[in-house]
């Protein structure tokens, strides 16, 4: 009885001011963050700032023993592909294709070839792993 008794009596109480500092608002779609001074944004500053936001990254996966080689992952639409940066500031091979992301690889034979694959033997190969 006394929780129904409390429950009317808060629903009954004024609103209190979102703050006692002089000239703070809710800000525009958030009101929990309260805000003074902040001018409003231009329309077009959204999809200007989109163009660095959206940015694609690369992760190391491996350096070839001998350090004149790269191996990166780099998302491409919703999957993370495997390629080769054979030089400083080289281009990137791509060298795998499939619906499904690369998780890891490894150069377990010293030197990585223009497709990404280590260069000794097939078993080495299998060092792609999926």
């Amino acid at each position: 009885m006394s929780i129904l008794i409390l429950a009317f009596l808060l629903a009954a109480a004024p609103e209190s001011p979102p703050s006692s500092a002089e000239g703070m608002e809710p800000a525009p779609g958030v009101p929990s963050l309260l805000q003074s001074g902040v001018p409003a944004l231009p329309p077009d500053l959204r999809s200007r700032t989109g163009q660095y936001l959206n940015a694609r990254a690369a992760s190391l996966a491996d350096v070839s023993d001998d350090g004149g080689a790269l191996l990166i992952t780099t998302r491409f639409a919703s999957t993370a592909q495997l390629h080769v940066v054979e030089m400083p500031l080289g281009m990137r091979t791509q060298v795998t294709f499939g619906d499904e992301p690369v998780n890891s690889s490894t150069s377990s034979s010293g030197s990585i070839d223009a497709r990404g694959v280590p260069s000794c033997s097939p078993t080495a190969r299998a060092g792609i792993n999926r």
